[in-house]
């Protein structure tokens, strides 16, 4: 079902893990950190995932065209969740210049539903428009309705 798999998407995004790294000089690590200091704050998360997620990056790059997918490992979530960094001008990322960031902390569901967030996530990055949206949405709330959109 389309719309439950949407409002899955959505409800993993909680909107203080939403991140407008705005400044030039922001680099991945920054941004990454800014959400995972979040992560950890809300109960998400424990302390180490900024690493995990650092050292996954530093093995192979998850950005691509201007969108990343960072993630720690699983040991290191206590809840589901998906993070978002956005950034109008682009923020270095290892090489890349990245616009938008999710970063992911998917555990403890089932093969189903996590086939369900992937099918809707894929869609998002598949679609530019609602990319270009996302980068342009001037607050959380914006941000947010793009994921409602086709």
């Amino acid at each position: 079902d389309n719309h439950k798999s949407k409002h899955l998407l959505k409800e993993l995004i909680d909107p203080r893990l939403i991140v407008f790294a705005e400044s030039d000089d922001e680099d991945y690590k920054s941004a990454l950190l800014n959400l995972a200091e979040r992560t950890s704050k809300y109960g998400y998360t424990d302390d180490e995932i900024f690493d995990s997620a650092i050292t996954r990056e530093k093995l192979s790059s998850t950005a691509l065209e201007e969108v990343a997918l960072p993630h720690g490992t699983t040991d290191h979530i206590l809840k589901p969740f998906i993070g978002v960094i956005k950034s109008k001008h682009g923020i270095d990322w290892l090489g890349e210049n990245v616009h938008i960031a999710f970063f992911m902390g998917l555990k403890n569901m089932d093969a189903g539903t996590m086939k369900s967030i992937y099918h809707e996530l894929n869609k998002v990055l598949e679609n530019k428009k609602i990319i270009n949206k996302i980068v342009d949405s001037q607050d959380v709330k914006s941000l947010i309705k793009k994921f409602e959109e086709d």
